[in-house]
């Protein structure tokens, strides 16, 4: 996503954070970044990424939480994974979430084309996607 700017607000072209529908805080991790760590791993990174920022103030308790993959197994991976360890973080999967203590993380699957060029296509679609889903965040 890109960073807001000057009028970024009545810029529909800027692809930031007001092009949502609803409140949003934007975390983006580029996939090179976690090549090679498994999806129990970067789900702990989430989690561990929200926690701290619900302790520090700079996210609310009550805020939704959405990981946007193109994993299409990315929670039954992470969940297979947590099965085989022991005395790790007591997570409850469910089909689309996975809850530690008071926190839920939902992921959303984003299935767009890759038709553009730097990804702007895809954010078009994630943003579109996002806007219509049936599963809103907390404005």
């Amino acid at each position: 996503m890109e960073s807001c700017g000057r009028n970024c607000e009545n810029d529909s072209s800027i692809l930031c954070e007001h092009r949502f529908n609803f409140k949003a805080k934007i975390t983006y991790c580029n996939g090179r970044r976690f090549s090679g760590v498994s999806d129990l791993n970067i789900l702990y990174y989430f989690l561990d990424y929200v926690r701290d920022g619900i302790n520090d103030g700079s996210v609310m308790r009550d805020a939704m939480f959405v990981i946007l993959t193109k994993d299409t197994d990315f929670l039954k991976d992470a969940e297979s994974e947590w099965s085989r360890k022991t005395g790790d973080a007591e997570l409850v999967f469910s089909k689309d979430s996975v809850r530690c203590e008071d926190i839920v993380i939902f992921t959303h699957l984003v299935n767009c084309k890759n038709y553009g060029t730097k990804g702007r296509d895809d954010l078009k679609c994630i943003v579109y996607r996002m806007n219509k889903s049936k599963r809103r965040p907390r404005a």
